[in-house]
């Protein structure tokens, strides 16, 4: 018996209950600290900026009725990352009518999709001041929103049916192709002329991130997010703990905490998805990041913005402590890594030291003090009341899920470890439901969403049920979270389980079945990903392992549809 899911079908699953707008008037401004984001408009402090923890700018007597009909630009002389913009819905007068509808676009959708649990303020103010007064990074913003016009079809590997515009779609791709192709030969000579500057390039690396993700590219994306990183360390930036944050510019550098934020997260999320090249030493360092700032987490937070302040760096740090305790693997084949860290590691014993065990617990324990001081938002975010950030929450606690799993395995190579943690996998793919089903749905978005921890069930837990309502998920549900693609991670998926399967027995996958070191490597020219894995070989000696490999085809013909097996 086989359950199919039709990837070009981007309706949710039925567990997951669609909720019924409730009916408001239409909004058309928004307060002036969030323009033209959708907001409730309550007095005198509306919601949006409540969750996010912002002082609310309140509302201007012209847009209370009506939209503005003039545009106010800043010009270059007076430019301040602080000013919010106030722009025409109607067209510019500078641009051609394609240019300001992409741009457009870009500012009215696509820049909340990408943005997804970034502070929403940050891609308002900064990303389109920075536009106004850099002609290649308002190019990057309309190639942006022509990709997002793109269906899949066209850009990336796989046929998602989503119903947008009735234009040609091979003019929005084409449109995008050219104008990135311009500004990256703008920006290049900027450079060569030295006109270039640390905010600019880290805001044009982050749009090219962007567009390379979108469209599949993901080897010049992980180079920019790495080579951006790199930038910011050599600058001496250094990241101002919570109380102290401000969208203001750093005086030493000219960038902004939250822009640098913001890459020091891609960092995070590309550790999640390739092999790490990162060298130990960063990690060693990393790992240690906010010492201080953890130590004075609130026992309660008291908003949605301050809970995801310290979950991003209690996940970031826990992700270099997980790099730097790699260990050795009784399925590797080859030399150990030269780079890799062996402290944690005695290696007469070939044991786990004791010390790595209490730093371990230490960061065990940062996870709870978070999740004890976010459970009053969590209970609220239940109510009517909180209801409007219940995705946000509950996003976060994915996090905090993944993240206590991806610690608690660390320090082990034992792959029967993970059935311990059923009741973590549980939770991971509830919370994922309420985020498909409270947050806006987005076929794109740099955020670290749900893709990732879903993948991970589907390889590691190895309960058949709960495993297949995570590809269940990832397969009706079509998006890209950054590098992670929802419907390659089902059809992965879809491979180890039937390759584990192979020797289950009662129900139960044995050791001797369960695979490891699964990787991948797309093909953008012939659509295909070519995945491989390490298992035991059946019958064979203790430790010795052999490699299983498969190509998996993104046709549309071949990908119209996934069969996952019942049990």
């Amino acid at each position: 018996m086989s359950l199919k899911f039709n990837p070009t079908d981007s309706t949710p699953p039925e567990a997951v209950p669609k909720r019924k707008k409730a009916s408001a008037p239409k909004v058309r401004s928004g307060c002036k600290t969030l323009r033209r984001i959708k907001c409730d408009e309550g007095k005198p402090t509306c919601l949006k900026c409540s969750i996010y923890g912002r002082p609310c700018g309140g509302y201007s007597q012209d847009t209370e009725n009506k939209a503005p009909k003039t545009s106010l630009l800043l010009p270059k002389q007076t430019y301040s990352a602080n000013l919010p913009l106030v722009y025409s819905p109607g067209a510019c007068p500078q641009e051609s009518g394609q240019d300001w509808h992409y741009f457009e676009h870009y500012r009215d959708s696509t820049a909340f999709s990408v943005a997804g649990s970034y502070d929403p303020a940050l891609w308002n103010n900064v990303v389109l001041q920075a536009a106004e007064q850099e002609p290649s990074l308002k190019r990057m913003l309309r190639a942006l929103a022509a990709l997002d016009l793109t269906p899949a079809t066209t850009r990336g590997l796989y046929s998602w049916n989503f119903s947008g515009s009735a234009d040609d779609p091979h003019e929005h791709h084409r449109y995008a192709l050219r104008e990135y192709g311009k500004a990256l030969r703008e920006t290049r000579d900027r450079v060569l002329q030295g006109q270039s500057n640390l905010r600019t390039s880290l805001i044009f690396s982050h749009l090219s991130i962007a567009i390379e993700t979108f469209h599949g590219n993901f080897e010049p994306a992980l180079a920019q997010v790495y080579n951006a990183t790199r930038l910011l360390d050599d600058s001496g930036f250094t990241e101002k703990s919570y109380l102290e944050s401000t969208s203001k510019p750093n005086p030493a550098t000219g960038v902004e905490d939250e822009l640098a934020q913001m890459f020091y997260a891609l960092s995070f999320i590309a550790m999640t998805f390739t092999p790490d090249i990162i060298p130990v030493q960063v990690h060693l360092k990393r790992k240690n990041d906010h010492e201080e700032t953890v130590a004075q987490m609130p026992s309660t937070f008291d908003s949605v913005r301050q809970a995801i302040f310290y979950m991003r760096v209690i996940a970031r740090r826990c992700s270099h402590f997980q790099a730097a305790s790699w260990m050795f693997d009784e399925s590797q084949t080859g030399p150990p890594n030269p780079g890799a860290y062996l402290g944690f590691m005695d290696r007469v014993s070939n044991a786990v030291v004791p010390e790595a065990f209490e730093e371990q617990q230490k960061y065990l324990q940062d996870l709870e003090r978070w999740n004890s001081a976010v459970a009053p938002l969590a209970q609220h975010s239940h109510t009517p009341a909180g209801r409007e950030y219940r995705g946000a929450i509950a996003l976060l606690q994915l996090h905090s899920v993944g993240t206590y799993i991806n610690v608690s395995s660390a320090l082990t190579a034992d792959e029967l470890f993970y059935d311990v943690l059923i009741p973590q996998f549980q939770s991971m793919v509830q919370l994922s439901r309420e985020v498909y089903a409270f947050l806006p749905t987005a076929k794109y978005t740099l955020a670290f969403r749900a893709v990732a921890y879903l993948a991970m069930t589907a390889r590691k837990c190895r309960d058949p049920v709960l495993r297949r309502e995570a590809i269940q998920l990832l397969a009706a549900t079509p998006r890209r979270e950054m590098f992670w693609d929802s419907i390659v991670a089902a059809q992965i998926g879809l491979w180890v389980v039937s390759l584990e399967e192979e020797g289950m027995v009662d129900g139960f996958v044995p050791k001797t079945s369960r695979v490891r070191n699964i990787a991948m490597n797309i093909d953008m020219e012939t659509r295909s990903i070519h995945v491989w894995c390490m298992q035991p070989r059946r019958g064979g000696e203790p430790g010795e392992w052999i490699r299983r490999e498969t190509t998996l085809r993104a046709d549309r013909e071949e990908s119209s549809s996934l069969e996952i097996p019942l049990r």
